[in-house]
């Protein structure tokens, strides 16, 4: 059993278009700014908490920072 083309694949004729399309995908999300201010807040003040708490400790752990 051999196949007459290369592209005949199940009985379907597949074409280059049809190989090589990326589905669409709803990417509005990303587009809303309302979205985009509460991530970027978010980002600040994990960074901001995790440097302030890194900081308490390093003034609790050593006693010379304590001036």
């Amino acid at each position: 059993m051999s196949l007459t083309s290369s592209n005949m694949t199940f009985g379907h004729d597949w074409n280059e278009s049809e190989l090589w399309s990326v589905p669409e995908f709803d990417l509005d999300v990303f587009y809303n700014p309302d979205v985009v201010i509460i991530v970027l807040y978010v980002v600040v003040l994990t960074a901001s908490l995790s440097a302030n708490t890194l900081l308490i400790f390093v003034v609790i752990k050593f006693q010379y920072m304590r001036r």
